[in-house]
């Protein structure tokens, strides 16, 4: 209804786009932000979108093309800083542990990709219809807690302008096996009518996400 695409078009700022897909999409190039610490690899023709300075998670975002009217899938990638468990050995080392300001800048912002995720509904009610806790990803270094919550809707579930409408949501918590600062998050969102054709590969694009040192080749 009309609330669910305000809802939707105020928490995932979505073009309406044109074209649509007939087949299922492929994972193009991978994507590489050493300052950020991570590397994904984006679904084949997807274009990156600028991201806001006030979202201060938010550190990359790409979305493909949708049905006209439909939704625009899109991918967020977050990165949530942690301070450090263990207790740091000198001065030196604690002010290095902390960057200055982001404990104030993150008051207002989402703490985990779980209450993204709750942003990206807004008003639209939905439901876990998948959830793994320890989802596997390519990298033995990292673990992957993976859920998908579809959007529930008024309706014939099965009716086909209802699924261009209703909010499919696919997202990790991505950490490393040993103590880090950062916990990720990845998030894929597409219309339940796309599911068929995307899922599998946003599956794959999480599985096969790393987190990266800036020296790494």
């Amino acid at each position: 209804g009309p609330m669910v695409r305000t809802a939707l078009g105020l928490a995932l700022v979505l073009m309406l786009g044109v074209g649509s897909f007939a087949a299922p999409i492929t994972l193009g190039p991978r994507y590489k932000d050493e300052s950020n610490g991570f590397q994904i690899q984006i679904p084949d023709k997807w274009d990156q979108v600028p991201t806001k300075f006030q979202e201060v998670a938010l550190v990359g975002k790409w979305s493909g093309r949708a049905k006209r009217g439909g939704i625009t899938p899109a991918l967020f990638v977050l990165r949530f800083l942690q301070p450090k468990q263990e207790s740091p050995v000198t001065p030196g080392a604690a002010v290095a542990q902390g960057v200055p300001g982001y404990e104030s800048m993150m008051r207002f912002q989402e703490k985990n990709v779980w209450e993204y995720v709750e942003k990206l509904f807004w008003a639209g009610e939905h439901e876990v219809i998948e959830d793994d806790p320890e989802f596997k990803l390519s990298s033995k270094a990292l673990t992957a807690h993976l859920r998908i919550y579809r959007q529930k809707v008024g309706g014939a579930a099965g009716d086909r302008r209802v699924q261009e409408e209703q909010l499919l949501v696919v997202a990790a918590e991505v950490r490393t096996v040993e103590p880090s600062d950062s916990v990720y998050g990845v998030a894929y969102g597409c219309a339940v009518a796309d599911e068929e054709n995307m899922l599998a590969t946003f599956k794959n694009s999480i599985r096969r996400f790393k987190i990266v040192e800036p020296d790494d080749e």
